[in-house]
């Protein structure tokens, strides 16, 4: 079912928090769309069956019209619901990404001694250079002060870090845990920092609910490393934006 979804059970209250109204919201076993307001941006999660959706947008259509400013489809369907109803979405098509998530808890790792909270206040400028260095122009750097970050560090100086985007709560209790704009530094690539990261994080909230994240697609090398600490895709996406993509 598509609400059972961990995607859809963590991104549909995160925007329903950040947003300052819901402007649609529809969900069954074989399809969801969710549409929120913030600020003068419209945005949209389409997940499940192309025939579903397609109708679900033309009644959301009759109703609002609002253009998306980012919409979040399903590869699989993106196709049949573009060419359905082109004139609610922008021109950009693009940072084709997978949602994955934890299903099982990892060892813990011989590193995470090295793994902790950032300050965002003193060490906020530090992060932001680990970031821009080594994923730059993720939409984690514009929701910055929205979130935790946690991040390796060595002898004092930050060479991985990610964010930690406000919890969301389920309807049964159940805290998602959703990371974000994770980035190692270039030189300090191939000696586990990233497993060390990933690994205590997930271990430490494991517990409370699922845990999860978006990679980009073409991203094997680091696909290779959350296989092996139990991670799995739930949803592959792509974004479809009026403004610029975050690759080009």
């Amino acid at each position: 079912m598509i609400t059972e979804s961990v995607f859809w059970r963590s991104m549909t209250p995160q925007w329903t928090d950040r947003s300052d109204r819901v402007l649609w919201s529809s969900a069954g076993p074989d399809h969801g769309l969710f549409v929120s307001q913030r600020g003068a941006k419209v945005e949209a999660i389409l997940l499940g069956q192309p025939d579903l959706l397609i109708r679900e947008l033309a009644a959301y259509a009759h109703e609002h019209g609002d253009v998306f400013d980012r919409a979040l489809l399903e590869r699989s369907s993106a196709d049949a619901v573009l060419a359905a109803q082109p004139s609610l979405f922008g021109p950009q098509r693009g940072d084709e990404w997978d949602f994955l998530y934890a299903t099982r808890k990892p060892e813990e790792h011989p590193l995470s001694s090295n793994v902790r909270e950032l300050d965002r206040a003193s060490e906020g400028e530090d992060i932001r250079s680990v970031i821009h260095r080594s994923i730059p122009g993720t939409w984690a750097l514009g929701v910055f002060d929205e979130c935790r970050w946690v991040g390796y560090v060595e002898d004092g100086q930050i060479l991985s870090a990610i964010a930690i985007l406000p919890a969301s709560r389920t309807e049964d209790g159940e805290i998602i845990t959703q990371l974000a704009g994770f980035g190692t530094l270039p030189e300090a690539r191939g000696r586990g920092i990233g497993a060390a990261v990933m690994s205590t994080i997930t271990r430490a909230t494991f517990d409370l609910g699922p845990v999860g994240f978006g990679m980009w697609r073409d991203n094997d090398v680091a696909r290779g490393l959350y296989t092996k600490l139990g991670f799995t895709v739930d949803v592959e996406l792509v974004t479809v934006k009026k403004g610029s993509l975050e690759r080009g």
